[in-house]
């Protein structure tokens, strides 16, 4: 069974994913989940392995340009860790005990997946020294952050965050494996786009000593095993042995990897030949928009995209297992604001409205922020004033839908709270009576925060 899966695998991603003939790929998948289901915790196993591969969940899950295929595949890679965690879970929470806090790659250490599943060794469930698949799974999607940032990638978001989601939602031991690997600041580092951070560049450096390519697109020998060997010089992707990109039977990993190599991409600045070929050059200070904000100025579909599991899955973070992660009131002291709280309130007020489908989850965490706290809550309102005053289309429409959520925060200052963002709002259209679509968008909104709290 395990030997059919991995040859199901790799047809499924490698051949059928790139041919004309995808328009099967939804059946495929399902008698992949299908075959998964009954193949037994051996094959589960050997694909959640291929999870922790950084050069895969890149190429299905970012580089894919076909939303189709690469749901699919999120649905697959869902089941396999659902069946993954009943398996582990019990190891998972002695390894959570065990571990250090912020750590994501406590006590690993890196080995060649085996491809061929006639040369896999069963694991002993005795042995405390190899880390569970779940928590190899999880550094790899925490230290493919970086890559996601990445412009190009933005419109493929949706299904790499909902395997975040996906992960988060395993049960109580994976959010606290997640928390305590430090998982809540690197996903705000990721909304806020600070790559430069501490917890994003601390994932950067991880990638590049940690990374692991696609397996099951490097050949293999006679013996159907990988060869891979860790070196202590540096790789370079220029030299004809780098093992990405290309077929090769010896693969020589230098620790760390460059950085193009685990971002999967080319940071060099073009040459100096290729350079005097430009017939323009552009204007002095110009820059690209590659923000997640550009989405609400432009007009294209394909420019918008969805962020929903990203908020969902910090709200899952910060939010204790003991509250409802759906909104629920806490008690008063219960939630303690993390530093980056203020930074993400506005980031929310700008972006978590901007699609039908993230209005909810982002709703739940503005709420999870501004409950009982009356300073944040005009600081939110404050926010939603001035983008309401200087924005008008999508992003107008997205603030004042964090309007809605502060609206239906139902605490001891909802009185307060609505007092003031609805004089803030009246004063905003006031002065901004000759736009007449500003003005009217406001009212139609007061008006129908008039009719939710009566």
């Amino acid at each position: 069974p395990t030997k059919l899966c991995c040859f199901a695998v790799s047809f499924v991603c490698g051949v059928l994913a790139r041919s004309r003939e995808r328009r099967a790929l939804p059946e495929w998948c399902c008698a992949l989940a299908k075959l998964f289901h009954r193949a037994g915790s051996a094959p589960q196993r050997w694909f959640a392995e291929m999870l922790a591969s950084h050069g895969f969940l890149r190429e299905v899950f970012l580089e894919c340009p076909l939303p189709d295929v690469r749901a699919a595949l999120s649905g697959i890679a869902s089941l396999v860790l659902s069946a993954t965690y009943a398996s582990e879970e019990s190891a998972l929470s002695a390894w959570v005990e065990a571990s250090l806090a912020g750590d994501p790659r406590h006590g690993q250490v890196w080995k060649p997946i085996v491809v061929d599943p006639l040369e896999r060794q069963a694991p002993d469930p005795g042995s405390s020294t190899d880390a569970p698949v779940l928590v190899r799974v999880w550094a790899c999607l925490v230290e493919t952050l970086p890559a996601a940032s990445q412009p190009e990638f933005h419109p493929n978001l949706t299904h790499f965050l909902g395997l975040i989601r996906a992960f988060l939602t395993l049960g109580p031991v994976a959010r606290a494996w997640a928390r305590r690997s430090g998982g809540a600041e690197v996903l705000a580092d990721f909304a806020l786009q600070e790559l430069e951070g501490a917890s994003m560049g601390a994932a950067i450096d991880r990638a590049q000593r940690w990374y692991e390519p696609n397996w099951l697109r490097l050949s293999r020998t006679d013996g159907g095993v990988v060869e891979a060997k860790a070196t202590a010089e540096a790789c370079d992707p220029s030299e004809p042995t780098d093992p990405i990109r290309r077929s090769v039977v010896s693969c020589h990993f230098g620790r760390p990897v460059s950085k193009e190599l685990a971002l999967g991409m080319d940071l060099a600045p073009p040459p100096a030949a290729r350079t005097e070929t430009f017939t323009s050059q552009p204007t002095p200070g110009f820059r690209w928009d590659t923000s997640f904000e550009r989405q609400l100025n432009s007009e294209s579909p394909a420019e918008i995209w969805d962020l929903a599991p990203l908020w969902s899955s910090l709200s899952l973070l910060l939010c204790s297992d003991d509250a409802d992660a759906a909104g629920a009131a806490q008690a008063v002291g219960d939630f303690q604001p993390p530093p980056f709280a203020d930074a993400l309130l506005w980031r929310l007020v700008r972006l978590g409205g901007a699609s039908i489908a993230g209005c909810g989850p982002s709703a739940r965490l503005l709420q999870l922020f501004c409950r009982e706290d009356l300073p944040r809550s005009q600081s939110a309102v404050c926010r939603i004033c001035e983008r309401c005053d200087e924005s008008d289309g999508r992003a107008l429409r997205a603030a004042l839908r964090a309007g809605t959520a502060l609206v239906a925060l139902d605490d001891s200052l909802v009185r307060e709270r609505c007092v003031f963002l609805f004089k803030s709002l009246l004063h905003v259209a006031k002065n901004n009576r000759r736009y007449f679509r500003t003005m009217h968008l406001i009212v139609h909104y007061i008006v129908k925060w008039c009719t939710l709290r009566t």
